[in-house]
């Protein structure tokens, strides 16, 4: 589990800079049929620490070519 110490300076909370990428398995699976791996895109994530979902903007999901495959259930204090 990743871990990190900082000081909140945004006047809007715990927001993060960060780089979205497709996965390690996702990118072999693109280079091995001979397609292109989308570049990765930065983002400003709120971490939200009583949040019940995590969830991107769809231009992070166009732009990385992703599509659903399911979903899991999340246990956090928030939702028990």
């Amino acid at each position: 589990m990743s871990h990190f110490t900082n000081h909140i300076v945004e006047p809007d909370g715990p927001i993060i800079n960060v780089l979205i990428a497709v996965s390690a398995p996702r990118k072999a699976a693109l280079l091995a049929a001979g397609q292109a791996v989308p570049p990765s895109m930065p983002a400003r994530l709120l971490i939200d620490t009583g949040a019940s979902m995590t969830s991107i903007d769809d231009r992070f999901v166009q732009g990385l070519l992703l599509q659903a495959t399911g979903s899991i259930q999340m246990h956090t204090p928030s939702t028990g």
